[in-house]
């Protein structure tokens, strides 16, 4: 594989980049508020918004979850978590 284009992204421009993840959520630890997506874990915390249609989390939830990369930590912080049918 040849790259025929590099584009350097600032701290900036990264953080504000969004994610999406699609998928059951697993390895749930609600002290350090972190959640396992697809072998992806994801960070939530008090700015994070729930839309879970009375579901109770995180109880066998198929979820979409939008998530943007902390750059000071290197961690996927979930901004939104949302049931999925």
């Amino acid at each position: 594989m040849i790259a025929s284009e590099i584009d350097i992204k600032t701290d900036d421009e990264v953080e504000s980049q969004a994610f999406e993840f699609h998928g059951l959520v697993s390895a749930l630890d609600t002290e350090a508020r972190t959640f396992v997506i697809r072998d992806y874990t994801l960070h939530y915390d008090d700015a994070t918004a729930f839309d879970l249609h009375g579901a109770t989390w995180p109880t066998d939830l198929t979820v979409e979850v939008k998530a943007r990369l902390d750059s000071s930590t290197g961690q996927l912080v979930a901004t939104q978590i949302e049931t999925e049918d």
